[in-house]
């Protein structure tokens, strides 16, 4: 799925027009370099997870695969912007999961921090993050990115809390999520602005891998489901 949205300033007085500008007349093709095949995408929409109006975007019914490299080229009034990015492999399983608890009186639920291990994907630049179980929403994990600089091949750890769970007996279901750079760079900064306390607050630099536009083409997998069972 690619979201085509046109942006302004924050600081644009004069936009009174709010809301989100969505670019309905762009043509998109992806271009699979890896097996040297272009497909069309077509505009689309749908009511969204957790979006209560129509949702526009640009999508098409082939599968990806990881592993190959895919170079996006956005043809909207007179401008060709252009984007690359190379699916990342999955984790073939997670080693383990760990856990500590506390119980929030103020809430009545119980908090949790959860750790999984896994071991890398060896011989390439990874990236990664983790679905806290039951999340609802990439907005769950988002923030809590890790690489694997430094250890190639060897096992890593990464941390995710939820403190809405209820009580146990609890089964849960956690995977660990590899991401592309770009996304892993993109989500945490747009995380750490979200975080900053306002339009008052020092701006982020948001990275960003288009080429003449803003914002990411990424791509993610995930790992086998690892189920999670809290018996007391």
């Amino acid at each position: 799925m690619m979201f085509l949205n046109l942006s302004q300033s924050y600081y644009n007085y004069g936009d009174t027009a709010g809301g989100v500008r969505v670019i309905k007349n762009a043509t998109v093709t992806i271009t699979d370099q890896t097996e040297n095949r272009v497909d069309k995408l077509f505009l689309d929409s749908n009511y969204l997870p957790a979006s209560p109006e129509l949702v526009w975007f640009y999508t098409i019914n082939k599968p990806y695969k990881t592993g190959h490299h895919y170079v996006a080229n956005i043809s909207y009034n007179g401008q060709i912007i252009t984007a690359e990015a190379t699916i990342p492999q999955a984790i073939k399983k997670i080693d383990t999961v760990t856990y500590e608890r506390y119980f929030n009186p103020s809430s009545g639920w119980w908090n949790y921090t959860f750790h999984y291990f896994f071991h890398d994907i060896p011989g390439e630049p990874d990236y990664y993050t983790a679905i806290s179980p039951n999340a609802v929403s990439f907005n769950n994990f988002y923030s809590n990115f890790i690489s694997d600089a430094g250890q190639d091949g060897q096992q890593l750890e990464i941390t995710t809390t939820n403190p809405t769970l209820g009580p146990p007996p609890l089964s849960l279901g956690a995977q660990v999520i590899s991401v592309t750079e770009g996304m892993a760079k993109y989500e945490a900064d747009v995380w750490t602005q979200h975080q900053s306390g306002g339009p008052l607050s020092e701006p982020v630099a948001i990275e960003s891998n288009i080429n003449g536009g803003l914002g990411v083409f990424g791509a993610l997998t995930s790992s086998p489901a690892y189920l999670i069972k809290i018996i007391k």
